[in-house]
């Protein structure tokens, strides 16, 4: 065969023979990068693993050192102590988070209380810590306040518009028929919607008026009991049949337990 015919042959070859190659070799390329990554991924998650466990142990830790301390601050009374102790975690750790916030604000870093490095400046160090104490009795005082604070928030935006806090307003008014302290006359179950909402908004702001400590004590009972089957009913919400969801159909049932002596028709 004539070489001028035989080289374009094998130049077609050769470059035939290298892609074929490259393809042939390409899965086994692949095969080998992916099982690589795969390993990689699992010895960085291994690693984050233990160093989130790391962490949340030594915050741990910390947050008990930080109780300790905060405890035993100058002036501060049992009262802030055993509410200190009764925070969640995730509480104490926002309180901490708080108290030195307040400190870069005097250019004071926390670790050099909790340390004992100002133990080596005795005239600095009480300033620094009654300024401290003052700012965690005030945060605990604010903290105790604001089930109160909520509670007198919720009852003035119900009294502004309590149509449109039905919900609260229906238990107010069965909570207090519950306990025998306000009344449902019997001419009420057949009265027009917009009496019998009358009715119990008048009745619950009659009894405020009477007696607001324990009034506000049922209200916020109400509220955190409110809020606690709002949070459950969240959590707990999935798809019924038809493409409804649990919670919707739950609206519809008479809520269980409901007062006696409260109209069943009675919705405020």
């Amino acid at each position: 065969m004539p070489l001028i015919i035989l080289l374009p042959i094998l130049a077609v070859a050769a470059v035939g023979g290298y892609y074929y190659g490259k393809v042939a070799k390409k899965p086994v390329e692949e095969t080998v990068l992916r099982q690589a990554q795969d390993t990689a991924k699992e010895a960085t998650g291994r690693a984050r693993g233990w160093l989130g466990r790391l962490r949340i142990g030594r915050r741990k830790k910390e947050a008990g050192r930080f109780r300790e301390w905060a405890a035993g601050l100058p002036g501060v009374t049992k009262a802030f102590a055993a509410w200190l102790e009764g925070l969640s975690p995730q509480e104490a750790e926002t309180f901490a988070q708080r108290v030195a916030s307040f400190g870069s604000g005097l250019k004071v870093n926390l670790a050099w209380l909790l340390d004992g490095q100002m133990d080596t400046d005795p005239e600095l160090k009480p300033q620094v810590e009654k300024a401290m104490a003052l700012y965690c009795q005030a945060y605990w005082k604010a903290a105790v306040a604001q089930d109160d604070v909520e509670a007198f928030a919720a009852f003035q935006a119900w009294q502004e518009a309590p149509n449109k806090h039905k919900e609260l307003s229906q238990r107010l008014f069965a909570r207090l028929a519950d306990d025998g302290l306000v009344s449902a006359p019997s001419e009420l179950y057949l009265a027009p919607e917009k009496e019998r909402q009358a009715h119990a908004a008048g009745a619950v702001r009659d009894f405020a008026e009477k007696d607001r400590p324990a009034f506000n004590a049922i209200l916020k009972e109400e509220l955190v009991s409110l809020r606690r089957g709002r949070d459950t009913s969240a959590s707990t919400e999935e798809p019924a049949p038809g493409g409804e969801t649990a919670q919707k159909k739950s609206r519809r049932r008479k809520p269980k337990g409901e007062a006696s002596a409260t109209p069943a028709s009675v919705t405020t």
